[in-house]
């Protein structure tokens, strides 16, 4: 049985997402012409030049080794990323809506499943993560769908979901949880989903380019 047809199986019969199969996420070549934000020693992500830093307090001021690299050093987290022109209030920038929140959990060592290992999820786990969606003041639309993606040689637990947004928006919600020991790494992609052709491929881009260390 093919993968899809697995997935919509198992959507039918238990209300909830694939989980026999990871789903493998390529690196883009056009990311090569992307900042990458790195946390030494932790991680690094490439960011598209049409989002932006929320908060620059949460990143280094560059220098010139920065600039020449396309590297921005972060400083603190969580970080959050928006669409390009939001901290100007560039007009332009409220027709559209996407985030990504990048958060770290600190632990000991063997808290956490290794960088490339996965476990089986069972029905029961599945729901367990489902009820675990906080969505706010928003509302939670359908069943979120649980499995695991690879990335290189790593994997990440992926949650995916839409809710409500403003004005009659809705959202696409990506969460992506990945384990290394003793860290904890949760980004969570989201774009309105009427400008899905707008943001979607980048964002999957973005997940792609992570990196361990």
């Amino acid at each position: 049985m093919e993968v899809e047809e697995k997935k919509e199986e198992n959507r039918e019969r238990y209300l909830s997402g694939y989980y026999d199969e990871p789903v493998l996420m390529e690196q883009s070549i056009f990311t090569k012409d992307w900042d990458t934000y790195q946390m030494y020693g932790v991680f690094s992500i490439k960011i598209p030049p049409s989002m932006e830093v929320k908060d620059t307090s949460c990143i280094y001021t560059p220098n010139m080794y920065d600039y020449h690299w396309k590297r921005r050093r972060i400083k603190s987290l969580p970080i959050i990323f928006t669409q390009k022109g939001l901290a100007a209030r560039d007009s332009s920038a409220f027709n559209t809506y996407c985030r990504i929140i990048i958060d770290l959990e600190q632990g000991q060592k063997g808290d956490f499943l290794k960088a490339d290992e996965k476990e089986e999820l069972s029905i029961e786990d599945i729901r367990y993560i489902q009820e675990l969606v906080d969505v706010g003041d928003y509302k939670l639309l359908g069943k979120p769908d649980v499995c695991w993606a690879r990335i290189g040689t790593i994997y990440a637990l992926n949650i995916e979901y839409e809710r409500e947004g403003e004005e009659n928006y809705q959202t696409n919600v990506n969460t992506y949880l990945l384990f290394n020991d003793d860290q904890n790494i949760v980004i969570t992609l989201s774009y309105r989903r009427e400008d899905e052709s707008l943001w979607e491929k980048d964002l999957e881009a973005v997940i792609g380019s992570f990196k361990w260390g």
